[in-house]
């Protein structure tokens, strides 16, 4: 009796498959998280009741357990600063969450560059502006107007659209 050879049969059949399985369900799982959000609009007011200012606000949702995020915090700082010499009335709030206390501490002397830093370990700021998938990369970033209204969202990666609406 011979010995069936299951390095051929995995590679040459099950391998594609499991290849094509995986990428027909990352492109539903991408279909999905944009399509659900786009349920918001401009001029939309945002309840941000921690953040008690009359000025223009750009608001940046960040991960504190994201390892990504925690190794762009100089790249964010450079588009803060840009931010600050367009527009120095501006206000920068970092809603910080997936931390514990102890590492929002840390995170909070790393983001020192900010106007305000507040703890959201509850995502609070995503459920009360009706946001129903805060893990997608278009909303992490958000300029509101004076009355709290968006003006323009985001991905902070792609910041040069905002630097127009300043």
């Amino acid at each position: 009796m011979k010995p069936i050879k299951m390095k051929y049969y995995f590679t040459n059949y099950n391998l594609g498959r499991i290849i094509f399985l995986c990428l027909l369900g990352i492109s539903f799982s991408c279909l999905n998280t944009k399509n659900n959000n786009q349920g918001i609009k401009l001029k939309t007011k945002f309840d941000i009741p921690e953040v008690l200012s009359s000025k223009k606000k750009v608001i940046i949702r960040f991960v504190g357990n994201c390892h990504s995020c925690i190794e762009s915090i100089n790249e964010i700082r450079e588009f803060c600063e840009n931010i600050k010499c367009i527009n120095e009335r501006i206000d920068i709030v970092f809603y910080v969450e997936n931390v514990d206390e102890e590492k929002f501490r840390f995170l909070k002397q790393k983001l020192c560059f900010a106007d305000r830093v507040i703890f959201d370990s509850k995502r609070d700021f995503y459920r009360r502006n009706l946001l129903k998938y805060p893990y997608d990369e278009d909303f992490h970033l958000f300029l509101l107007n004076e009355k709290n209204e968006l003006l323009h969202f985001g991905n902070i990666l792609l910041k040069n659209e905002i630097f127009e609406k300043l």
